[in-house]
């Protein structure tokens, strides 16, 4: 999986990788590939998180 990301970050020229799936930030980390991680699970429990302190 990690080789397919990194396959089409250099063939598409992609600026950022989203995971949007609980799995996928399991198996890619943000050292395997060269450009930032968008890890949607994460994004949803910081909108909660910051929902749930106001």
């Amino acid at each position: 999986m990690i080789a397919l990301a990194n396959k089409y970050i250099e063939k598409e020229n992609v600026d950022a990788l989203i995971l949007a799936c609980t799995e996928l930030p399991l198996a890619i980390k943000p050292e395997d590939v060269n450009v930032p991680i968008v890890n949607t699970t994460q994004v949803h429990i910081n909108a909660i998180y910051q929902y749930a302190i106001r």
